[in-house]
């Protein structure tokens, strides 16, 4: 198994987990980016991308690289977030401090570039409605109940809300937790195979 990072903090760490877990022996991290993979032609049977094509603004050169690193009838699997229903979200998320650095897409405009880049999709499973339904509670419990902080009771909750919503109000956001979740909720599965 090869793992490849843009980031050589995060390719340092996993090296370090993957020893402490055993797997030194099985599993390489590479140091590398998604649009020129440091790897020859052909050389994987399947390849899985989680999180990643949310950062990347080339998404044909994406599928283009992960086409040529598979061989024949490998198997590519793809998970990331797109743009829920009501908009770019705000910012910061976990993938992108700010607009300039995400790069969110819609279903049909990953499954466009896949196909571009030689795949065929051969399933598409759309998780947006799935995925606010689940949060949904959620977001409004910490719309109502605040969040606790790290090392904090239940009863330190009403606190830690009041400082999230001055946060908000300082960056101009509305305090509105449910909001703010579910612009951000579209996730995508994708099953494309190397033709």
């Amino acid at each position: 198994m090869t793992g490849v990072d843009l980031t050589e903090s995060f390719c340092e760490a996993a090296r370090q987990l993957t020893s402490l877990a055993g797997l030194a022996d099985r599993v390489t991290i590479l140091h590398g980016s998604a649009l020129s993979l440091p790897m020859p032609d052909a050389s994987f049977d399947a390849a899985y991308s989680q999180a990643v094509l949310m950062n990347i603004s080339d998404k044909l050169g994406f599928a283009l690289e992960a086409f040529r690193v598979l061989r024949p009838g490998g198997m590519l699997g793809i998970s990331l977030v797109g743009p829920g229903p009501v908009g770019e979200p705000y910012y910061p998320l976990p993938w992108a401090t700010t607009q300039a650095s995400s790069f969110l897409a819609t279903p049909d405009q990953i499954r466009t570039e896949l196909q571009a880049g030689g795949f065929e999709i051969l399933s598409l499973h759309d998780t947006t409605v799935a995925t606010i339904e689940t949060f949904s509670p959620i977001l409004k419990r910490l719309e109502t109940e605040g969040a606790a902080a790290l090392g904090r009771t239940r009863r330190h909750r009403g606190k830690c809300k009041g400082m999230a919503d001055q946060r908000d109000a300082q960056l101009g956001r509305p305090p509105n937790l449910h909001d703010r979740g579910a612009r951000a909720q579209a996730r995508l599965n994708e099953k494309a195979i190397a033709g």
